[in-house]
């Protein structure tokens, strides 16, 4: 491609070519419609329909194929003409056709007779551009032609009579275009510039405007139209300027309007972009504009490409308060070339055909669907009625069609009003179209909250179904949505929006397909979609009965299985004396009650004991199988069958009937074990008959069964029932009679049973005799026992003296069975903390022990369990070193403070040789000795050494005569050892001298540890030994019995 010029080189094997980028041109003007078809062809057509006297299409006038065209339902073909020269560009009036190359001209002219093109004129000329005048301008028509910087007006003979300039600072002008008396000129420069051609001399209009907002540039014009009355310029432009996007086309198209010297804007969005304009030929506010798609975008990943069409036609209304306002919009399909030109009320469109070949077709604008065949008036009425509408003014809109009596008029501004949402509107355009129903639907319709519910109600009466939908969904009324689409029939749409927006009336929207489908004869469906509802059980039936399908309604019944229908056609079948079958669908619901009573309607007992076995088998507590057993007990009672009787009560759970009849049969072996399954009152009841009877034990057995645990002691103290009365004692509870738990925990006693006596005096609430049998016998206090009596002690308002004392007392035995944490317990409830402490010290928890110093925080406490913590392993745990520091300091305990910090200091230099560290704490004990106001004088002199051999090992490298003589004056102190190990100072003196490779120094001094015997092991390395002493020349001696010595010497 060459840089900006539009041209491309092609080169194959045999040659080279060039070829230049051209846009074949298009228009609608004077009412004819012109195509160019290639370099050398061009396509036109007469687009002014015959009309009569009121603008009325004459279709007597018209041959089937036009009117086919006019309504948009057939395309038409175009005449053509071959031109003489290379075709740069084209322009028409009704009856010229003028053709340019940039050298030459030519001017056809077409027969109104034959429709057919002539040759009018040729001449030469330089011109780029050229526009010719509309005729009835002026005398004669003139062409405008675009030479050399400036305009030449010409005849059609290219006679040039007179010159439009152009001045340097406006440009050479580059884009024109006429439209009945204006003529519009863009220049190089941007600069736009209009003109009056009706007289002889074209006079200018206005000032010359640069295409600029402020001063910032718009961009650089690639067309201009101009309508009807030359009050506005429609503009195409591209980017301009030196960054990204540098002429690439714009999103927008621009309008100037002359009048108020400004421009206005529309923009197509990020996926569309303009790339042809027409205004409209009779209204002046009316521009049609053609766009292209521009990229696909992508949304998300591994989504789709969202669905772009790839060209569009937008109608727009230029609107002086509010700009350009978009009007309508279709997508062009894939047969469309793209815009010709819009003639109210229709817009005109290139259909590319097969094999090359060209057509136009016609669509009639949306304001104007159904009335394509109005007059001139009722015309202008609609259009000024869609203007408004578009600007949003709904009032002027009315007016411009209230007196307007036709019911397609009526109906299309119904449709306008569910875009624009005018409810009021509405109704009047209803009431107009005789649509009774529909006002009255609308008017029930203002009910609802949401202004989109209303007007959707609207659009579903107007059969705007998509709108009606959109509009719920807008305002989230899924349940009126789903209403909607149950009356327009579209079930499933219905069912998706029930299932997934309106879960409350699913099973409703089922139901009524059901119906629908029942009425519609399709019985099959609707059983589907009752079963859907839930409403199957009862209409299905109801269906398949009413509707003669009896053996269906039977395969129905059996195929679901369901236990409701299965018991309502058993019933149906046994009503019917069908026994046999009633039986198989009541075992088929699990009816078991119904079951029994057919087998014993038929006295098959036998079976009906099997059906009983079976039922409690599947479920011992379903109430079928419960009830099937306690009828057929019933039928067993009444024919005297007792014990036949007694078994099914028994499996029927009704235990209260079991003792019933085993007392009136004497049936007492029997009757404890049926008696200990009934309620209490049966059995207290039957204890007391088998008291009567003199039958202790069993009686004892169900009075504590039953309850009653006081009347069943007397019994076994008055019958002296000794081992009954130990199994009773854990069951007795603070409602038994306080003496006769006295005399049972005396019986205790007296048998050496004292942890017994114990639990029965303390529920007696003899809390003394229970604490006194502790104590004498050493009965261990669990934690349950000990609660429970301290519960039954007295309150601190009533005797605080008692109650601790008891506490105390409890606390000491707790001790002395090492139950430490009880004992500290109750220590703590006596107000007793130091015993708590101690008694809690004993048993060695620590993480208790911190807790309770936390909880009781008593200086002497903090003292104990710091001291206490000390007996651990707290070097090694850094949690228990911070408590010891926070339980001395809170308690004040500074010496006690000093002393630990002392004893760390001593850890890090025996454990860790970690002088440093050992410093630190020794700072921090010399702090706290200050506080306690105690002497720090030897601890004075610790610091001191310690501090020499800290800085000596500091400044080993940067001063070593410094550090040797640190180092010669500890070793010769003679209480060193007191602050700093003196292996350590031999040991850093030994790796200095090796690290600088004095052996001899370094032998001299391990030979001086040897000397005061010092062990070589834990302070040298050995290989660094075996070197020095190899170096000198000396064999390395064994400090084995060095060592053994050291040890002796420090025991």
């Amino acid at each position: 491609w060459a840089p900006n010029q539009g041209l491309l080189s092609v080169c194959t094997d045999a040659n080279c070519s060039i070829l230049i980028e051209h846009v074949l041109k298009r228009q609608v003007r004077d009412g004819v419609a012109l195509v160019q078809l290639s370099n050398r062809r061009l396509g036109f057509a007469n687009v002014e329909r015959k009309r009569n006297a009121e603008g009325v299409a004459d279709l007597d006038l018209e041959a089937t194929a036009v009117q086919h065209f006019w309504s948009g339902n057939q395309a038409m073909s175009l005449a053509e003409i071959s031109t003489g020269v290379m075709i740069k560009g084209c322009d028409n009036t009704e009856t010229k056709i003028v053709v340019w190359s940039g050298r030459a001209a030519e001017v056809y002219e077409i027969s109104a007779a034959t429709g057919q093109c002539s040759v009018y004129s040729k001449f030469d000329t330089n011109a780029l551009n050229m526009v010719i005048s509309s005729e009835g301008v002026n005398e004669s028509v003139h062409l405008f032609m675009a030479v050399d910087g400036r305009i030449e007006v010409a005849n059609l003979q290219g006679r040039v009579t007179k010159t439009l300039s152009f001045g340097d600072q406006e440009g050479v002008p580059v884009w024109m275009d006429a439209c009945g008396n204006f003529l519009g000129v863009s220049t190089a420069k941007s600069i736009i510039r209009m003109w009056d051609i009706r007289s002889r001399e074209p006079k200018p209009i206005g000032n010359a405007r640069k295409f600029e907002d402020g001063d910032e540039s718009l961009g650089e014009i690639s067309s201009v139209k101009v309508n009807r009355d030359g009050t506005r310029v429609s503009i195409l432009a591209s980017h301009s300027g030196g960054g990204h996007g540098m002429g690439m086309p714009q999103k927008k198209v621009f309008v100037y309007d002359v009048e108020t010297d400004s421009f206005m804007s529309h923009d197509f969005g990020p996926k569309h972009y303009p790339v042809s304009h027409a205004w409209e030929a009779a209204d002046a506010r009316l521009l049609g504009c053609e766009t292209r798609q521009l990229i696909e975008a992508k949304q998300k990943p591994n989504e789709l490409y969202e669905k772009v069409s790839r060209a569009e036609v937008v109608t727009l209304f230029a609107t002086p308060d509010n700009g350009l306002l978009k009007q309508d919009s279709f997508n062009l399909g894939e047969d469309m070339q793209g815009l010709l030109g819009l003639t109210v009320p229709n817009i005109f469109m290139c259909v590319a055909e097969r094999e090359g070949k060209v057509k136009m077709s016609a669509r009639l604008m949306r304001d104007f669907v159904g009335m394509d065949l109005v007059n001139t008036e009722t015309r202008k009425a609609l259009l000024e009625f869609s203007f408004h509408l578009t600007n949003g003014n709904m009032d002027e809109a009315y007016k411009a069609v209230k007196l307007i009596k036709s019911t397609t008029v009526w109906k299309n501004m119904a449709h306008m009003c569910v875009k624009t949402q005018r409810l009021d509107v509405a109704e009047v355009c209803l009431s107009n179209m005789g649509n009774a129903r529909g006002a009255m639907a609308v008017r029930e319709a203002k009910k609802e909250p949401e202004p989109e519910a209303r007007i959707a109600m609207v659009a579903l009466q107007l059969g705007l179904i998509e709108d009606a939908e959109r509009l719920y969904l807008q305002c989230g009324r899924y349940d009126l949505l789903n209403v909607m689409f149950q009356a327009v029939g579209m079930w499933d749409r219905a069912i998706d929006v029930a299932n997934k927006k309106d879960r409350i009336h699913l099973r409703t929207t089922h139901f009524n397909k059901a119906k629908h489908l029942e009425r519609m004869g399709d019985l099959a469906g609707a059983v589907d979609s009752y079963q859907s509802a839930e409403a199957h059980r009862v209409e299905v039936p109801r269906m398949l009965y009413q509707n003669r399908e009896i053996p269906e309604l039977e395969a129905y019944v059996k195929r679901q299985g369901d236990k409701k229908l299965s018991t309502w056609w058993a019933q149906s079948l046994e009503s019917n004396g069908k026994l046999d079958q009633a039986a198989f669908f009541y075992q088929q619901a699990g009816d078991w009650l119904a079951l029994v009573r057919i087998c014993c309607f038929k006295q098959a007992w036998p079976k009906a004991e099997e059906v009983v076995t079976e039922a409690l088998a599947a479920d011992p507590d379903a109430p079928a199988g419960v009830s099937a057993a306690y009828f057929l007990a019933t039928q067993y009672e009444n024919m005297e069958m007792v014990a036949e009787a007694i078994q099914m009560y028994a499996k029927a759970g009704r235990y209260y009937h079991c003792v019933r009849l085993a007392r009136a049969a004497g049936m007492d072996k029997d009757l404890v074990s049926l008696a200990l399954q009934a309620p209490n009152k049966v059995i207290v009841d039957t204890a007391r008959y088998f008291e009567g009877k003199q039958m202790f034990e069993q009686a004892v057995q169900l009075y504590q069964k039953g309850g009653n645990s006081s009347r069943a002691l007397e019994l076994c103290f008055s019958a002296k029932l000794f081992d009954s009365l130990r199994s009773i004692a854990d069951d007795l509870g603070e409602n038994t009679d306080a003496a006769l738990l006295a005399k049972v925990g005396d019986f205790f006693m007296s048998h050496s049973q004292f942890d017994k006596s114990v639990q029965i005096y303390i529920t007696g609430k003899q809390v003394k005799r229970a604490m006194e049998q502790c104590e004498q016998h050493n009965v261990a206090i669990t934690e349950v026992m000990a609660e429970k009596m301290t519960d039954l002690l007295p309150t601190k308002e009533q005797d605080e003296v008692g109650r601790n004392e008891m506490l105390r007392r409890m606390a000491d035995l707790c001790v002395k069975q090492q139950n430490y944490h009880l004992a500290t317990k109750k220590y703590t409830q006596a107000g007793m903390k130091d015993k708590a402490m101690d008694a809690l010290l004993k048993s060695g928890d620590t993480e208790k022990i911190i807790f309770f110093a936390g909880v009781l925080r008593s200086k002497e406490i903090y003292t104990r369990a710091a001291n206490y913590l000390q007996t651990l392993s707290w070097h090694t745990d850094a949690e228990i070193m911070k408590k010891i520091i926070e339980f001395y300091t809170k308690a004040k305990a500074y010496q006690q403070l000093a002393l630990f910090y002392d004893a760390c200091s001593q850890v890090e230099i025996d454990e860790y040789r970690d002088y440093d560290k050992a410093l630190g704490a020794l700072r921090e004990s010399r702090k706290y000795l200050l506080k306690a106001d105690k002497d720090t004088a030897q601890l004075d002199r610790r610091i001191q050494t310690v501090q020499v051999f800290v800085q000596a090992k500091s400044v080993v490298k940067s001063d070593p005569d410094e550090f040797l003589k640190m180092c010669f004056s500890l070793v010769d102190q003679t209480q060193v050892d007191a602050a700093v190990q003196v292996g350590d100072v031999f040991a850093l003196l030994v790796e200095y001298f090796y690290s600088v490779q004095d052996y001899q120094q370094a032998y001299q001094q391990i030979e001086k540890m040897r000397g005061k015997r010092i062990v070589l092991g834990p302070y040298l390395d050995q290989a660094m030994v075996q070197d020095i002493y190899r170096q000198v020349g000396v064999q390395v001696q064994d400090d084995g019995d060095d060592a053994v010595d050291e040890e002796i010497d420090g025991m």
